[in-house]
């Protein structure tokens, strides 16, 4: 009927599958290459954000058409709020590589953190919070998804990114440093 089918995808799920089992874990999606591919081969065309994955996807589905276009706009206000003292952000999609940094966050570092900072406060926006549904940490909010998270970055003193598995530049990494705020990551 004339409609392109687009995905708009940024990684490899079957890649994540394999990096994790070269670790001895299991990530939460289990698929193939070959199931990956039979999802892809519904789609008229796929967006990569890095031409690495793009490089990927062309080998896996060559009679796909594979648009490379970087990371996304960012619009940053010239003179943003000051940041909330003690204040950390954490802004992460729900998937098997941000919860298993989160969770390693939570277990290893946190508890450290309000050990030195005892008034130090986390907000974790995005559909991770999904993972963490009934379960508390102390000085933890999880806002779920926002439109827009320029209030929260621009409050935050410090952002994290404790994601550990994976390849090429994380997007949530740029994002953060493009609005210059402190990041602490892996």
């Amino acid at each position: 009927n004339g409609t392109i089918r687009l995905l708009d995808t940024h990684d490899l799920q079957y890649k994540r599958v394999e990096e994790f089992a070269s670790r001895g874990m299991v990530f939460p999606l289990a698929i193939t290459r070959d199931e990956e591919r039979h999802i892809f081969d519904r789609f008229d065309a796929v967006i990569a954000i890095q031409a690495a994955e793009a490089d990927l996807i062309k080998k896996m589905c060559p009679q796909l058409r594979v648009l490379t276009v970087g990371s996304s706009g960012l619009s940053v206000a010239p003179e943003p709020p000051r940041p909330a003292q003690g204040r950390i952000l954490y802004v992460g999609g729900y998937n098997g590589v941000n919860i298993d940094g989160l969770c390693r966050f939570f277990d290893c570092v946190w508890p450290k953190v309000l050990v030195q900072v005892p008034s130090a406060e986390l907000h974790v926006c995005g559909h991770i919070y999904r993972a963490f549904l009934g379960k508390r940490f102390p000085n933890v909010t999880f806002l779920g998804h926002k439109e827009t998270v320029e209030s929260e970055y621009a409050h935050a003193s410090v952002v994290i990114n404790p994601v550990w598995i994976g390849t090429g530049l994380k997007i949530k990494t740029v994002e953060a440093l493009a609005r210059g705020k402190a990041l602490v990551t892996t």
